[in-house]
């Protein structure tokens, strides 16, 4: 499989309705790679408070010294089958997605909707000045209502040519 051997598919959390508590990813290491997209795969969802969705860097996997990531990009599909285009590129300043009842950045009324964050490697370099950050994860605050969604890490561009794709989730 040509998709396999060029990208690294890593869960953040198998899709679970995260109603009643935080839900924050595993922690990915782009040392080996350029290139993440993460993909949230939502299900059925209800009006819910206001919640702040964040990606974070870290300098190492067990999340020692983190930091919310700044300027980053986003798109989001249409919550129907009855198309697959995405919607304009949205450039995250404020280091967190909005995830509210209607009006905002992803409306939570977009059922089976699906949001691809990227963000090159590159980016967590310049996240802060005080460590060296190379590790990636997202932490979805409890929403307070059904919220059913699945996190993918798709690494890409592999810094190293290699027979096997190196490891992303030790450090």
């Amino acid at each position: 499989m040509k998709f396999l051997d060029d990208n690294l598919i890593v869960n953040g959390w198998v899709h679970v309705d995260i109603n009643g508590g935080t839900k924050t990813s595993d922690v990915v290491s782009l040392k080996n790679y350029n290139h993440v997209a993460i993909v949230l795969d939502f299900g059925n969802t209800a009006a819910s408070a206001d919640v702040d969705i964040a990606v974070y860097a870290s300098d190492d996997v067990a999340m020692t010294h983190t930091v919310a990531l700044n300027n980053y990009t986003f798109r989001k599909s249409p919550a129907t089958t009855s198309s697959d285009s995405f919607a304009a590129e949205v450039v995250i300043t404020d280091s967190k997605i909005d995830y509210v009842a209607a009006g905002d950045v992803v409306p939570n009324t977009d059922d089976n909707c699906i949001v691809v964050i990227e963000i090159d490697a590159v980016n967590l370099k310049t996240a802060g000045t005080s460590y060296d950050y190379d590790c990636i994860y997202l932490v979805f605050p409890n929403p307070s209502q059904a919220c059913p969604v699945g996190c993918k890490f798709i690494l890409s561009q592999p810094r190293h040519a290699a027979d096997t794709l190196p490891s992303a989730i030790i450090d």
